[in-house]
């Protein structure tokens, strides 16, 4: 039996975004949402991405790599 992936959209993932960021610090926003929109729909590719694991990478690597939500963690200090 093959499991069925509920996917998210584009909103959704923006406003988790920003609540994470009003309680962890960070700047809001997006450096292009055309960028993250295409991420969000390339993952229901089940021809790439066939398992869970597969579509997990996909994901973290490119919000990662391509920088597409502004994640600023406040660590060092200001000079």
């Amino acid at each position: 039996m093959q499991l069925k992936f509920l996917y998210f959209n584009l909103r959704y993932a923006i406003k988790e975004h920003d609540f994470i960021i009003e309680n962890s610090g960070g700047r809001h926003g997006t450096n292009n949402v055309g960028l993250l929109e295409s991420v969000l729909e390339h993952i229901k590719n089940d021809w790439y991405y066939p398992n869970i694991e597969d579509k997990a990478t996909y994901l973290c690597y490119s919000i990662n790599k391509t920088m597409l939500l502004r994640m600023v963690i406040n660590v060092l200090p200001s000079f």
